[in-house]
């Protein structure tokens, strides 16, 4: 027996969704059932590293 699968059209309608709320849609993880869920997408902030979570220098103390 084959494992069972969302349809195209339910997870078109939640990715629709998400998109109308203002949501990125990130992964998509189907379960053994069939059920689904998705979650949205994070953005990483690339900035600069703060000063207090680089390694110390050589010699630095404190």
């Amino acid at each position: 027996m084959p494992a069972a699968r969302p349809s195209k059209s339910a997870v078109a309608n939640v990715l629709a969704a998400m998109r109308e709320a203002g949501l990125v849609p990130g992964i998509v993880r189907v379960m053994p059932d069939g059920g689904f869920e998705v979650a949205e997408h994070k953005q990483v902030d690339e900035s600069e590293p703060r000063p207090g979570n680089l390694p110390r220098k050589w010699g630095q103390t404190g």
